[in-house]
């Protein structure tokens, strides 16, 4: 049982990975025509047209349709409507899905390419809309929930400053 559960943890992660490597393969080039000409998109407003444009609902629809909830939820079709930012949590989550989706297709180098852990990061994000304290070791993870997901509640430390806080010798 075991082995079926951690081979199961392995395949969603590795999926994960490929679809975020999907996402950059078709987003890059378009981030790089921008540049070429001079245009530069920035986290705040990339995010901005997300929501104005109705991609942040249309993402939670598939989301929820992906995983065969709308039987639980009465007019499912209507989720894209719900003002995602009033649920902490999913906004939380949403946001650091799409910022790292943003900078896989976007900026460049280690930080940006699409790990095999990222899966398992985005599933923890949606704590830091609900939580006072969001400890995090994973730079890459911290960076994002920092300084790209707005929603958070959650102040994110590493474990020494959480440690710190609470008095502990480090």
């Amino acid at each position: 049982m075991k082995a079926l559960a951690d081979e199961t943890i392995r395949g969603a992660k590795r999926e994960f990975r490929q679809h975020l490597r999907a996402e950059r393969a078709t987003l890059l080039p378009l981030f790089q025509a921008y540049e070429s000409i001079g245009l530069q998109k920035t986290w705040p407003e990339m995010l901005s047209e997300l929501e104005d444009e109705g991609y942040i609902g249309a993402y939670l629809r598939e989301f929820v349709r992906h995983f065969d909830v709308p039987h639980n939820i009465p007019n499912p079709h209507r989720i894209a409507e719900i003002p995602y930012r009033e649920l902490p949590a999913t906004a939380a989550g949403t946001q650091y899905y799409m910022a790292l989706s943003f900078r896989a297709a976007y900026e460049t180098g280690r930080s940006a390419k699409p790990d095999y852990d990222d899966q398992t990061d985005f599933r923890h994000a949606y704590y830091a809309g609900v939580a006072d304290v969001f400890v995090c070791e994973d730079r890459k993870m911290r960076e994002i929930l920092q300084e790209y997901v707005v929603t958070k509640n959650a102040d994110v430390v590493t474990w020494a400053d959480f440690l710190s806080r609470m008095g502990a010798p480090r």
